[in-house]
């Protein structure tokens, strides 16, 4: 006997629109589509916790200031939600908060800032935050420039792919991130990752952790590690390969792995990694002599 398809309740359905709910309403289950939008500040006046299988496509802001859809300021949720931000020249998520906040199956596609830093997704950086999650989401021809990613908070990403992009991957600033069983390929500027923290030490004992990525077709370096110098970062790369990466800029002189030559007090673990057809010059691997300032002690 043939099985009848399941056919979701009504409301579970979504609805298209050019018209956005009112203020502090649900935004699941919706299709907007070529729609002028408000910034919806997610607050504690936005009653929902979540917005749930909804698409938003080619909307722009009212405000030609404002550079994301959603601003998130308590704990939320978005899960199945896709941006596809044509020609709008706005990014999608603002996480401005210390709660937990978690982005699951979601894509995002031609997001962009004008800064690029954060073209699809900016995390800003609050003391004693929870981590955020962003999972099994697909980031694809977000920006020209700067990255689709940039975190400046605690973050872990999971099960993610960045792909086809004139920008970078993923910008992390916080030591304790992590980036597990992501796929970079057909990135350009400043290739996949970049962490970076000049202004505020990791503390001892602090990992930031790369496990069981794919770095492939990267027009700059793979992975470039910016840390200051007296900074006791753990930087861990494992089970991962790079696959043509290729770095065209002529002041650094690595393709998949780089560290900035102040970093003087990292430990760096690279493990069961495979390298291939990585440059044409240069170094695979660049770890400079580190520079000592004249005020270490």
């Amino acid at each position: 006997t043939e099985v009848p398809p399941i056919t979701p309740p009504e409301s579970e359905k979504p609805h298209q629109t050019e018209t956005p709910p009112p203020s502090g309403s649900d935004y699941s289950n919706l299709v907007l589509t070529d729609s002028e939008m408000d910034v919806v500040n997610i607050d504690d006046s936005f009653s929902p916790s979540e917005i749930r299988n909804s698409k938003f496509i080619r909307c722009t802001l009212n405000d030609n200031e404002k550079e994301y859809i959603f601003v998130v300021q308590k704990e939320f949720h978005f899960d199945n939600v896709e941006f596809v931000l044509t020609n709008s020249h706005v990014g999608a998520i603002k996480i401005d908060c210390t709660n937990e906040v978690k982005i699951s199956n979601c894509k995002f596609t031609d997001c962009s800032v004008n800064s690029g830093n954060g073209n699809a997704i900016f995390v800003a950086l609050h003391e004693q935050s929870n981590k955020k999650v962003i999972e099994n989401c697909v980031f694809n021809s977000c920006g020209s420039q700067g990255f689709a990613v940039l975190a400046d908070d605690l973050i872990e990403m999971r099960n993610s792919n960045v792909t086809s992009s004139e920008c970078g991957g993923f910008k992390i600033q916080k030591c304790g991130s992590s980036i597990i069983n992501c796929h970079f390929s057909n990135l350009k500027s400043q290739g996949a990752i970049y962490y970076y923290h000049q202004e505020q030490k990791a503390e001892l004992d602090e990992k930031f952790e790369i496990e069981k990525c794919t770095f492939e077709n990267i027009d700059g370096i793979g992975c470039y590690f910016s840390v200051p110098t007296n900074s006791p970062d753990i930087l861990i790369i494992k089970e991962s390969n790079f696959v043509n990466c290729i770095n065209k800029e002529q002041s650094i002189d690595t393709n998949a792995i780089g560290i900035i030559e102040d970093a003087d007090s990292i430990t760096l673990n690279i493990e069961q990694c495979e390298f291939r057809n990585c440059g044409t010059k240069g170094f695979v691997i660049s770890l400079p002599l580190m520079k000592v300032k004249d005020d270490y002690q």
